[in-house]
């Protein structure tokens, strides 16, 4: 059995005597399809606008929300601008979340990754241009982007490489830098690895952050 929930006020909570996080947020726009010949490609309940987080779809609030997933939602509008075939994948930051590196003084949501998205067939990820585009234009932010370029630029042939690249990144924040989690690598222009079929990117923490933190 799986369990996805929300602490009020707090995305962290405690799972098997781990502490833990629960902090992206996921925005989609589907169709609303009518029946043909009694089929219907898409459940009713994902139709139209949805809110998920990491495993489950949140039921739209009626009066004030009370998730910080649905109130990052409303603050930035996010209804209004995404459109049908739409996925917007941000995390959300803020007081009580991960210590709150970012030392905002209210939730906020950043987006890393948007894709064009249709029922029975494979999301399509946009390029970084493409979205980097598209957030400027409704005003969205963006995580922080350390480095667009190619990796023997980068400097990068090894794992400690790329250890070493984490523990150098930096949230800019309104009270000087702080030590980034780590860094998530991943092609500018969507293109699927030749073995594996599909496209590679990863994730490195940073050793410092894990150790200050006690990770």
């Amino acid at each position: 059995m799986r369990y996805d929930i929300e602490v009020e006020g707090n995305c962290n909570f405690y799972a098997n005597g781990v502490l833990v996080h629960n902090s992206s947020i996921t925005h989609t726009q589907m169709p609303i399809e009518e029946e043909e010949e009694g089929i219907n490609t898409l459940d009713e309940k994902f139709q139209g606008f949805n809110v998920c987080s990491r495993n489950m779809l949140l039921k739209r609030p009626v009066g004030d929300p009370n998730s910080a997933f649905w109130r990052a939602t409303i603050e930035n509008d996010i209804e209004k601008y995404i459109f049908n075939g739409m996925a917007i994948q941000s995390e959300l930051i803020g007081p009580s979340i991960q210590g709150n590196p970012h030392k905002l003084d209210a939730t906020d949501m950043r987006v890393f990754n948007i894709m064009s998205v249709a029922p029975n067939v494979p999301a399509e990820r946009w390029s970084l241009e493409d979205m980097k585009s598209y957030c400027e234009s409704v005003e969205l932010q963006m995580v922080d982007i350390i480095f667009e370029g190619k990796f023997e630029d980068l400097g990068c042939e090894t794992v400690e490489d790329f250890v070493e690249l984490a523990n150098k990144a930096k949230y800019k924040t309104s009270k000087g830098e702080v030590q980034a989690e780590g860094i998530v690598v991943r092609l500018c222009e969507p293109e699927p690895h030749p073995r594996m079929g599909k496209e590679l990117s990863f994730k490195v923490i940073s050793p410092k952050y894990a150790l200050k933190h006690g990770e």
